[in-house]
């Protein structure tokens, strides 16, 4: 009996354990396991930096474009004709008033001439009856007469005020004829292209002995010397443009060219928002068509610093240094122009601490070491 209450008591002592056990695991299991937080590197970075100095700057405009000649003119024929001159050809010189294109007229003159003659008989048949009815005309009509030949020109016709006499030589077709021979001669005239100004023949779409047909275009001719190049701005950066003001412009060769702003377009051009400058060169190293770079020096900016474009964020803004706490700090910047590499801007003020480089990861308040490098 003895024995089976130590078997008992033993029992209830290991159950109360196993109890025990199943609390403490089931607390152990329920509780959830807390992260280590991550470890976060707070070394600072030393950033080099300098004061700024702010100064006067001249804003410019970078561009680029080809040169045209500033006198020149496409060469059109207005009548069918072969070409005869053998000096139509492409770089030949001609001086002004010279005859740039001569085409075969020989069919037109020769109806001309048959023309002038049947105009010569008609005031002849008309002279009797104009020395009766008309005597104080018949000097001026038989001067005329005297002076019309077919082969020069068609003299100036007799001035009257006579509406009588008016009404005579048109029944007699006087008028009709004198018109329209008049008419045949300003068409005989356009066989022959006279040059307006000494030049180059650029360009010859045809040559000697070829047929040419009315409103063909058959080449082009210039003046070299004085040349003018179209460029385009934006209409920010054409506030601080103004006519006269000097430009560089640059060969592929590298050679440096001057000229000035001669034109500035009223009009924004719709599809790229731009407005047009014409530029005015006058060099004898440049040629039609040759492709410029250009610089235009425009206003002077009050305040501006030179800094590397780059620099400047997204949002307009530059990063500078605090120097109360050595913290970054965004300023915004209006930007006046971009050359090349380097943008001119200005909103910072004389002495602020401003980065040599880019900084990796930067961010508003962001701690820093600044090196101050001396100029």
């Amino acid at each position: 009996m003895l024995k089976g209450k130590k078997t008992l008591v033993r029992s209830i002592i290991l159950g109360l354990l196993v109890v025990i056990l199943s609390v403490i695991v089931s607390k152990q299991l329920s509780n959830p396991t807390k992260k280590q937080p991550p470890k976060i590197s707070f070394r600072i970075k030393t950033v080099s930096v300098k004061p700024l100095e702010l100064g006067v700057n001249t804003f410019s405009v970078e561009a680029s474009g080809r040169l045209r000649a500033y006198r020149r003119f496409d060469v059109f024929a207005e009548v069918n004709g072969v070409l005869q001159n053998e000096s139509y050809r492409e770089g030949t010189s001609f001086n002004s008033g010279e005859v740039l294109v001569k085409m075969n007229d020989e069919e037109l003159a020769v109806q001309l001439k048959a023309q002038k003659s049947s105009l010569l008989g008609l005031i002849s048949q008309a002279l009797p009856d104009i020395q009766i009815d008309y005597k104080e005309e018949v000097d001026n009509w038989k001067n005329f007469a005297s002076a019309l030949s077919p082969n020069t020109k068609l003299p100036v016709l007799p001035n009257s005020n006579n509406p009588k006499l008016k009404q005579f030589l048109a029944s007699r077709n006087i008028l009709n004829s004198y018109y329209s021979i008049q008419a045949q001669e300003v068409r005989l005239s356009k066989y022959n292209i006279i040059t307006p100004f000494s030049g180059i023949l650029s360009e010859a779409l045809i040559e000697p002995g070829a047929l040419v047909r009315a409103g063909q275009k058959i080449g082009t001719f210039v003046q070299p010397g004085v040349y003018e190049l179209e460029t385009s701005v934006t209409p920010e950066e054409l506030v601080y443009l103004k006519k006269t003001s000097k430009i560089q412009l640059y060969t592929d060769a590298g050679e440096v060219v001057w000229g000035t702003i001669s034109r500035i377009n009223e009009v924004v051009e719709g599809s790229t928002q731009l407005v047009s400058v014409y530029l005015s060169i006058s060099d004898k190293r440049v040629r039609e068509g040759q492709f410029l770079r250009t610089r235009i020096n425009g206003a002077s900016i009050n305040n501006s610093f030179l800094i590397s474009r780059d620099m400047i964020n997204e949002d307009g803004t530059i990063f500078i240094v605090r120097n109360s706490d050595s913290t970054l700090v965004k300023k915004p910047v209006k930007l006046y122009s971009v050359q090349g590499e380097m943008a001119l801007i200005s909103g910072v003020e004389d002495g602020d601490l401003i980065p040599l480089n880019n900084i990796s990861g930067a961010f508003e308040s962001m701690k820093v070491i600044p090196s101050i490098i001396e100029k």
